[in-house]
């Protein structure tokens, strides 16, 4: 569906072209970071995130400015989706051509949406420990599964 709207705003030929162009940057991208994690990781010292990766080529201060970036790069994340999501609701509780009025606050409609995601972090936490405690039953050999 999203290829119609972006089609729909570029044409045909911008729009393949782009499409092509970001497919490829994603493939190398991702061609890229598996290079690093398999040149740099190893059974002793394993690579657990970004950030040691850095470290292990530039150092201690790069490490601490890519977990940094990773940090604000999620915080960004969740804002974007918290926005995007409290701006639907916020649709939603006007109604039809404006039949409800103004609708619910916007605040109200992002702490709705914040107390939901909420109750979903606690649903899969618990989903995490069950699925732990089910394969740690079927598999007693491995069980280092981190949640």
């Amino acid at each position: 569906m999203i290829f119609r709207w972006a089609f729909s705003n570029t044409g045909y030929g911008p729009g393949v072209a782009l499409y092509t162009v970001f497919g490829f940057m994603a493939a190398v991208s991702g061609w890229y970071v598996w290079g690093v994690y398999m040149h740099t990781d190893s059974d002793r010292y394993p690579l657990r995130d970004f950030g040691q990766a850095f470290f292990r080529v530039y150092g201690q201060t790069a490490r601490h400015i890519i977990n940094v970036l990773q940090s604000l790069q999620m915080f960004m994340l969740v804002a974007v989706l918290i926005l995007g999501l409290g701006g639907s609701i916020s649709q939603i509780s006007i109604g039809k051509d404006g039949v409800n009025g103004n609708g619910l606050c916007f605040i109200v409609c992002l702490l709705i949406l914040a107390m939901l995601g909420k109750f979903n972090i606690r649903a899969l936490s618990t989903n995490c420990v069950l699925f732990r405690g089910i394969y740690g039953y079927m598999d007693s050999e491995h069980t280092d599964i981190k949640c």
